[in-house]
């Protein structure tokens, strides 16, 4: 078994690492769970900076365990009991390809009989997989005659902004509002807002799992967080009560300094609208498990980019700075995508690396243009986004303006749609000209998959095609060989000549058969499918641009798809398609 780590105030904690990257962290002091972070770094538990680490105090926010009453209806013991606040004993910590999992326990001592005068013992459990987080908090009378008692996960969750956020699936139950005095009222609104001071219980209806959806907009459908919450008593379902908090300014302990009170909303699962009797030798239990949803979140620089998390731990973010794909993990943590060490995120210059998307010219044929057309410095829109078992999804969107018609005289409309699943990752580019007069337009997914070292990949099935080399002054010749190396630089345009996908794979040593990626490329125009062109690149120390210091060049190699050997023209009202399909293997 793992040693407990150290933690602030130097207090014993455990911490969790699962092998997709996501991690979670439980203070010994209350078995306060104080951290969870998904596998792309993302925190989504919220603690004070005011909390006290100092062995005594509750540490204030987290997910404190609330034990054997809620608030202080015993005015001689603690406010929402002692587990909060005692020293709990770590009897586990387990690894395994699933999940990572600690249990820790609390029994009855001269301390807690002190408080209160039954027998009990406490276990919590957090188990920690590659898309979720779920806790569990068993109760168990160890006495010969039933106890009466409070339970309750006090789980504090990270968001943006207190006063947009919104709850759901509350509607149609009945709920204790502590602000007024206990009084009992009905819900009738789809979504609970929190404008102010609020302190609410929404009373277990139903046997059986709750499903709650925290949005972190009252207009996004998309939801921050779905919670899942259930309990049980002697091995049977209850109804679950969730209870809703938020103290604003006016109610703000010391441990909260305002504005702290913004960052967070508590919606925690309980038995807690009344006291529950737990027979003799019978265990209650309470579960809640948090599942991060796909969200527009804050980025480096603090650009907006979209994160898409999959049900399978699958994770992808989309800078809206030119529909940047800047990562892509599959659900054992590994990043498939190369982003500069040097990349600048100032919301101007385009990001070197992840897919930017190149539009409407590649290279700079037009002198007048920006270097691959103005589509990767744009910023875009978020058109649509979701989450299913199947896959995660999300479109965005570039139109034309004022701006884009000082560089490029034509009516168009972008589309890039990103779906995540847990085998791949695919990615497609529409575009449609919504003028009255034909365009002529090249497109291109720069596509920079990061690799070992340069010098030993291999792109293979390129045999027998044309490549513009452009190393050498745009030389057409044959691949004649049976996989690409890229011993120095390389910049080639292989021209596509069947309309079918193109299915090419990238290897990591040359000498290997075991290939790292398969890349399905492929194009239509105006509903029919075209031939697909391979751009394979990588610069070398000699044509690294500034913001790719070397020898950042070894861990990448371009291989995108494209619309790029010549024009294509794109008749009125008509759209393009190019995509890509990466499996990593």
């Amino acid at each position: 078994m793992s040693s407990p780590s150290k933690g602030c105030g130097d207090l014993d904690t455990v911490v969790l690492r699962h092998k997709s990257g996501a991690s979670a962290e439980i203070y010994l002091h209350g078995a306060t769970l104080c951290s969870y972070k998904t596998n792309d770094g993302r925190e989504h538990i919220f603690v004070s900076p005011g909390a006290i680490f100092d062995g005594k105090k509750a540490i204030r926010g987290g997910v404190p365990v609330v034990f054997p009453q809620f608030g202080q209806p015993d005015t001689a013991m603690p406010q929402h009991g002692f587990a909060r606040s005692s020293l709990w004993t770590l009897l586990s910590v387990s690894d395994s390809a699933e999940a990572s999992v600690a249990v820790l326990e609390l029994s009855t001592s001269e301390s807690t009989r002190e408080k209160w005068p039954g027998s009990f013992m406490l276990r919590f459990e957090a188990r920690l997989t590659a898309a979720n987080l779920t806790m569990m908090l068993s109760v168990k009378n160890t006495m010969d005659a039933p106890f009466s008692f409070n339970a309750l996960l006090h789980t504090y969750l990270k968001i943006p902004d207190v006063g947009r956020v919104s709850i759901r699936g509350l509607k149609g139950g009945q709920y204790i509002d502590k602000v007024a005095e206990g009084a009992t009222k009905d819900e009738n609104q789809e979504q609970v807002v929190l404008p102010s001071f609020t302190d609410r219980v929404y009373i277990g209806g139903e046997d059986g799992a709750r499903i709650v959806t925290v949005h972190s907009d009252l207009a996004e459908d998309q939801p921050l967080y779905e919670l899942t919450n259930e309990a049980r008593i002697a091995g049977n379902s209850q109804p679950c009560d969730i209870v809703v908090w938020n103290p604003f300014e006016a109610a703000s302990p010391g441990d909260l300094p305002p504005p702290a009170f913004k960052n967070f909303v508590c919606v925690e699962p309980g038995l807690v609208a009344r006291f529950w009797d737990l027979p003799a030798q019978a265990t209650a239990e309470l579960t809640q498990t948090i599942l991060p949803r796909s969200a527009l979140q804050s980025g480096q620089g603090g650009l907006d980019v979209v994160v898409l998390r999959h049900s399978s731990g699958a994770s992808a973010e989309i800078y809206l700075l030119g529909a940047t794909l800047c990562s892509y993990k599959t659900p054992d943590g590994r990043e498939h995508i190369f982003v500069s060490p040097g990349a600048i995120f100032d919301g101007k210059k385009a990001i070197r690396g992840g897919v930017p998307v190149v539009f409407p010219q590649f290279g700079q044929p037009d002198k007048a243009m920006a270097q691959h057309g103005f589509a990767r410095s744009s910023v875009w829109n978020v058109k649509h986004m979701s989450d299913s078992n199947l896959a995660s999804t999300v479109t965005l969107s570039l139109s034309d303006s004022i701006a884009s018609r000082e560089k490029w005289p034509h009516a168009f409309a972008l589309e890039l749609e990103v779906c995540l699943t847990a085998t791949n990752l695919q990615m497609m580019l529409r575009i449609t000209n919504t003028g009255d007069l034909p365009f002529k337009f090249q497109a291109l997914l720069h596509t920079y998959l990061k690799v070992p070292d340069v010098g030993q990949a291999a792109v293979r099935r390129l045999e027998g095609l044309s490549y513009i080399d452009k190393v050498a002054g745009g030389q057409v010749k044959v691949e004649k060989e049976h996989q690409v190396v890229l011993p120095s630089f390389t910049d080639r345009v292989y021209v596509g000549v069947q309309p079918e996908p193109k299915i090419v794979t990238l290897h990591g040593d040359h000498a290997a058969k075991p290939a790292l990626f398969e890349m399905t490329n492929a194009s239509i125009v105006a509903g029919e499918a075209k031939p697909c062109d391979i751009v394979v690149w990588n610069p070398y120390e000699e044509a690294s641009p500034g913001d790719l210091p070397p020898p950042a060049f070894r861990n990448f190699v371009c291989v995108e798809p494209g619309l790029v050997s010549d024009f294509s023209e794109l008749p009125a009202k008509a759209s393009a398609e190019l995509s890509q399909k990466i499996t990593a293997l």
